[in-house]
């Protein structure tokens, strides 16, 4: 009887374990798709980088102002260290903080502007504007801001711009026309 009872919690053991590793892997896996660093975005890099994706290393942390981010960092042609660090702010009304700020960064506050303006950058989420003094991507799709700074000595500003663009579109959740307009006004969307 203590033989049957000892298998019994043995196998039953062996489930909880399986179970403990299944549940870890699907953890694992969604941490892969919804957290800041990536496959996808890993991917997305090393297209446009021209790097094979093992190249790539990533460092999850978190930013000074306390969102999530990840660092993805590589060497290109000429071995040249090229870091793009992703920041993704999930707090309240991101729509309407974006554009605050690439309003304010473009008032210049005195007769002489200190810092370039934002320029706005078409096609990546609702709004999105590089801001040239930080070497920033910021975009919104109205749920969460994505900012992008890229860190690689040499490159043309054009080519930084299309690199954190291509870097954001992952993070970002492509919005029907109805869902765009209610988040742009500041009502639920039923998107998340």
């Amino acid at each position: 009887m203590v033989l049957t009872l000892a298998a019994a919690c043995g196998s039953s053991a062996t489930t909880t374990t399986t179970a403990a590793a299944t549940a870890k892997r699907a953890a694992a896996h969604h941490a892969a798709s919804t957290g800041p660093c990536r496959q996808s975005v890993l991917d997305v890099a090393a297209r446009s980088l021209h790097v094979p994706p093992t190249s790539i290393t990533t460092a999850v942390g978190t930013g000074n102002d306390g969102n999530p981010q990840c660092t993805y960092t590589t060497r290109v042609g000429g071995g040249k260290r090229v870091s793009l660090n992703a920041d993704v702010y999930s707090g309240p009304q991101p729509y309407f903080v974006l554009e605050r700020t690439i309003e304010e960064a473009a008032q210049p506050f005195g007769p002489k502007r200190l810092s370039p303006a934002p320029e706005a950058v078409n096609g990546v989420g609702l709004v999105a504007s590089w801001f040239p003094n930080r070497n920033q991507l910021m975009s919104t799709d109205g749920l969460k801001i994505v900012t992008i700074t890229v860190a690689w000595p040499g490159a043309t500003v054009g080519r930084e711009i299309a690199v954190a663009s291509e870097i954001s579109r992952p993070y970002l959740k492509v919005l029907t026309p109805k869902q765009a307009q209610a988040v742009a006004n500041g009502y639920p969307c039923g998107c998340e």
